[in-house]
């Protein structure tokens, strides 16, 4: 917004931005143009050397009291009386203004010097204003005190109704929390049953399984020992007859032995005579085949049966 050109007609406009009731509407669309162009966000707008907090501080103003410009009537047109109305720091600022700038809306110059004029008048207005306002005190005063007991009066109904209304809230509430405790309470009774029964047709099951199986086991158990006991009838019956074959077998190999004696002793005894007679009949005759055992009389030793001992 800084510049140093010449003053144009806006800076002219700008020059009569005083509050006052005439040119209103025209001074009020070229406040509105001005506030356009501030950065209402700037980090500066806090800091009274900077335009932005001038720029500000004037719209707020002539914002603030526009809509009673038309009951007030301009008393001092003199600036110099005017500045009278404004503080020790605010004369100060205002000694620091240049007639170079006053007129330039891009320097702090010119909105100090806004700024200064509107609020000594705004000052002097106030003083009007204050008078007026003692006169009406009195009646807002009754006015609030009438408001004041009405809105109480409405309080103390507004209260009544929403105690009453609290009340049957908490009864429903507590008639609520009571049924849901009653039935959920139920339904924990009810689940508790149901458990209960399924439980007690798990252990009847698990009994049940328990008794079949035992049974079965002691089934199996007693086929098995019945199978086991002919097994071993069995096996003895068969060592029975083996012992009762080896006995006989023992006998036959004792009447086999005693026989094969017998033999041996009728061999031992003709077996002299035959030698003598064989020996004869050698030294006359031609040499023959030699008999076989059996031819001569001898008997081979009979084999002793395999009793598996």
């Amino acid at each position: 917004m800084s510049r140093n050109s010449p003053i144009s007609p806006e800076e002219e406009q700008y020059q009569q931005l005083t509050p006052s009731v005439d040119g209103e509407e025209q001074n009020f669309d070229s406040v509105a143009a001005i506030a356009e162009k501030v950065d209402w966000d700037n980090e500066n707008k806090d800091d009274e050397n900077h335009i932005n907090y001038w720029i500000r501080n004037f719209l707020d103003l002539f914002k603030a009291y526009r809509d009673e410009q038309a009951k007030i009537a301009k008393m001092e047109e003199d600036v110099q009386i005017r500045n009278d109305f404004l503080t020790i720091d605010e004369k100060s600022h205002l000694a620091t203004v240049s007639d170079k700038y006053v007129n330039n809306d891009g320097t702090k110059d010119f909105w100090i010097k806004k700024y200064c004029d509107l609020v000594s008048e705004n000052r002097v207005n106030e003083t009007i204003l204050k008078a007026q306002m003692n006169g009406e005190k009195k009646a807002y005063e009754e006015f609030c005190s009438n408001a004041e007991n009405r809105f109480n009066g409405l309080l103390r109904i507004e209260t009544k109704a929403f105690n009453e209304k609290k009340k049957s809230l908490e009864e429903k509430l507590q008639r609520e929390k009571k049924s849901f405790e009653e039935s959920l309470q139920r339904e924990k009774k009810s689940f508790e049953e149901s458990l209960q029964r399924e439980k007690d047709g798990f252990e009847e099951s698990l009994q049940m399984e328990k008794d079949t199986y035992e049974q079965k086991l002691q089934l199996e158990k007693d086929t098995f020992n019945a199978n086991l006991q002919k097994a071993t009838d069995a096996f003895k019956s068969e060592l029975l007859g083996m012992k009762s074959r080896l006995s006989e077998l023992d006998l036959a190999k004792k009447k086999a032995e005693s026989a094969a004696e017998k033999i041996r002793n009728v061999v031992a005894e003709t077996g002299d005579k035959t030698a003598e007679v064989t020996t004869s009949a050698a030294s006359t005759q031609t040499p023959t085949k030699r008999a076989l055992p059996e031819q001569e009389g001898q008997v081979p030793p009979i084999k002793k049966p395999n009793t598996g001992k």
